[in-house]
């Protein structure tokens, strides 16, 4: 732009010359362009703060996210340890009822055996281990020597001034007559 008065150039859009001080209207035309610039920075600037807003929401919808991730690993390690652990308890279990088997089989194995025992002694007969007799099946001792016929134990030995009931194998006086357990009569030889 050139000064009226003093003909020097000067910027565009001031409304007093720096040289000669001279006062000029600013034209519509100016102003006009005043105006739109005024509005194209004040866009400039609202964009600015649109694009600012708009990457804070982006960041704390990122970080949002990243929460939830987050939230969402914890909670599948926590069903994988759940899921451990009630592998290793059905294991457990398993193993528990494995054990209970074997030893409830091993139980069984035992009551066949003494079963099978107990069958061959009533077949061929039960005999006094210590005096050869031949016993009533189910006696737990001998009626004659008095020896435990339960596991081939012996029973302590009985003194000579004690008598003992041949029939139910009972402790007696040496002076009794009768058992005062099962009633037999004590014969003395």
């Amino acid at each position: 732009m050139i000064c009226p008065n003093c003909d020097k150039e000067i910027e565009t859009g001031i409304d007093q010359c720096p040289y000669c001080g001279c006062h000029f209207p600013v034209s519509a035309k100016q102003k006009r362009i005043e105006r739109e610039q005024k509005e194209i920075d004040e866009k400039v600037r609202q964009e600015q703060l649109r694009k600012e807003r708009e990457e804070k929401e982006r960041q704390k919808k990122i970080e949002k996210e990243r929460r939830i991730a987050e939230i969402e690993k914890q909670k599948r390690q926590e069903k994988e340890k759940q899921a451990e652990l009630e592998r290793i308890n059905r294991e457990q279990k398993l193993r528990k009822e494995e054990e209970e088997k074997q030893k409830s089989e091993e139980e069984n194995t035992r009551k066949e055996e003494v079963i099978q025992n107990t069958s061959k002694q009533e077949e061929a007969g039960v005999f006094c281990p210590n005096c050869g007799k031949k016993l009533s099946s189910g006696a737990r001792f001998c009626r004659w020597c008095g020896k435990s016929l339960l596991n081939n134990e012996t029973t302590p030995e009985v003194s000579s001034a004690m008598l003992m009931c041949p029939n139910c194998g009972k402790e007696l006086k040496p002076s009794a007559i009768f058992c005062n357990r099962c009633g037999h009569k004590i014969t003395k030889d």
